[in-house]
């Protein structure tokens, strides 16, 4: 048999990277960094809850992914779970400090938004490094979106303005 004849057509390969659960996951994962800014915007003073379940979520994803791994490859999975939990434990907490510094208004309500959307886009970033690199293109998807917020809330008025006159033209 020829070479040509051993490669899966073009359907069956989309339909086995479809099954894989790495892009299940993260679409799951940007979906969720979606809705949970939006959340987060919106309900100011549940930001705590939004991030702290998307936190939650990632990690399990993150334990899930890595479970999968370890069965496929035949090894132990419990002693490389520590790992994990550290690591999301870590924003958890840091998340936590970020928001009771913003109780105590040492930080702006506008500016916490973007500084979790940071800290996850770091945290994603290591989790990338050291546990998936699924992670590594939900830390870019996280870091843009910190941006273009960041960057929409410091010239609001300049694109208000221009709504404004492009409406009235």
């Amino acid at each position: 048999a020829s070479a040509a004849g051993k490669s899966l057509p073009a359907a069956k390969r989309s339909q086995r990277w479809l099954a894989m659960p790495q892009v299940w996951a993260l679409a799951a994962m940007l979906l969720l960094a979606m809705v949970g800014m939006g959340i987060a915007s919106a309900y100011q003073e549940r930001g705590w809850l939004a991030w702290s379940f998307i936190v939650i979520i990632y990690g399990g994803i993150s334990l899930w992914l890595d479970s999968k791994r370890a069965k496929s490859a035949g090894q132990p999975f419990w002693p490389r779970a520590s790992r994990h939990i550290a690591h999301w434990l870590g924003i958890f907490i840091a998340l936590k400090i970020l928001f009771v510094v913003e109780q105590l208004e040492f930080i702006s309500t506008v500016v916490v938004g973007d500084v979790a959307l940071l800290l996850m886009g770091l945290t994603c970033y290591f989790a990338g490094l050291h546990l998936n690199g699924v992670f590594f293109v939900v830390a870019l998807f996280l870091g843009v979106m910190a941006y273009v917020d960041a960057y929409f809330t410091e010239h609001i008025w300049l694109i208000m303005t221009f709504v404004a006159l492009v409406s009235i033209a």
